[in-house]
């Protein structure tokens, strides 16, 4: 299995794990593990590229040089934000909020198979 396989791979996981950590109600657990759920997506993408950024933040940002129109690529910099409030500033997250952030983290992780898939 290639590398940006395993990425997805992971993501996929991630993206389970937090749908179980949701189901559960650790909502702010659930939007951890769906912030790296996405980001090993676009890493993912990224390797498509021979891209490996060494922080998060340049994740983001060549991800939106190299897949603006292909992923919804403000959702790494949303997620991120979400992710550092939930852990270091206490936010807890209403259930509907993590079931909207589950269903946009999947469909980029989606969009992201459907791209790997076609290159």
């Amino acid at each position: 299995m290639s590398e940006v396989q395993e990425r997805l791979q992971t993501a996929r996981r991630r993206l389970d794990a937090a749908q179980c950590l949701h189901r559960n109600e650790f909502e702010s657990d659930a939007i951890n593990r769906l912030y790296f759920g996405v980001l090993e997506s676009a890493r993912a993408l990224l390797l498509l590229r021979d891209l490996t950024p060494k922080t998060h933040k340049g994740t983001g940002m060549k991800l939106g040089q190299h897949f603006r129109n292909d992923v919804e690529v403000g959702l790494l910099t949303k997620l991120r934000q979400n992710r550092e409030e939930a852990d270091y500033d206490l936010w807890n997250p209403s259930s509907d909020e993590v079931e909207m952030w589950l269903g946009r983290a999947d469909e980029f992780v989606d969009a992201s198979a459907h791209i790997v898939g076609r290159e």
